[in-house]
């Protein structure tokens, strides 16, 4: 019933010129309330003649300065490094494009060492396969012309 009540008060402000009532009202009276009363504890804004303002020039003038004081610092450090002094850089990196090339230099060999092996390996198997063939083919031969003797044989075994 309550609940009824309050959405027909809404939908009357709704159409009674924008007037709400209950606490989203309240929240708005609020906020207002707040906000006009920081704008009286503060003062208000006036703009200034940007013609009147003093010039930042010198600031600008010193950060400059520094900037090159700096500059010649590190340019006065890196003078006095050795230019014939080995960093750890100048033998690291020929050191791992040595292991790099080297190891896929291996790689590669060991590759086609494996395929030129399995092709010999294919060829004596293929070797071994027909002499094989021709043993039992020998065998079968035998054994039609009988050849073979009966072997001895123990009981039920052929």
């Amino acid at each position: 019933m309550l609940k009824q009540s309050w959405t027909k008060r809404s939908r009357l402000s709704s159409s009674s010129g924008g007037v709400v009532f209950g606490p989203s009202r309240l929240v708005r009276l609020q906020t207002t309330v707040l906000a006009k009363a920081k704008l009286a504890q503060e003062p208000l804004y006036t703009p200034q003649d940007p013609l009147t303002i003093p010039s930042q020039s010198h600031v600008i003038d010193a950060k400059i300065q520094r900037l090159k004081q700096k500059l010649q610092e590190q340019e006065q450090e890196r003078a006095g490094v050795d230019e014939n002094k080995l960093s750890i850089w100048d033998v690291i990196t020929p050191f791992f494009n040595l292991i790099l090339v080297g190891s896929t230099m291996y790689i590669g060999l060991q590759y086609c060492w494996l395929l030129l092996e399995r092709e010999e390996l294919i060829e004596a198997h293929g070797v071994e396969v027909r002499a094989l063939e021709s043993e039992i083919q020998a065998l079968l031969d035998a054994r039609k012309s009988g050849a073979v003797e009966a072997e001895k044989r123990w009981f039920f075994w052929r």
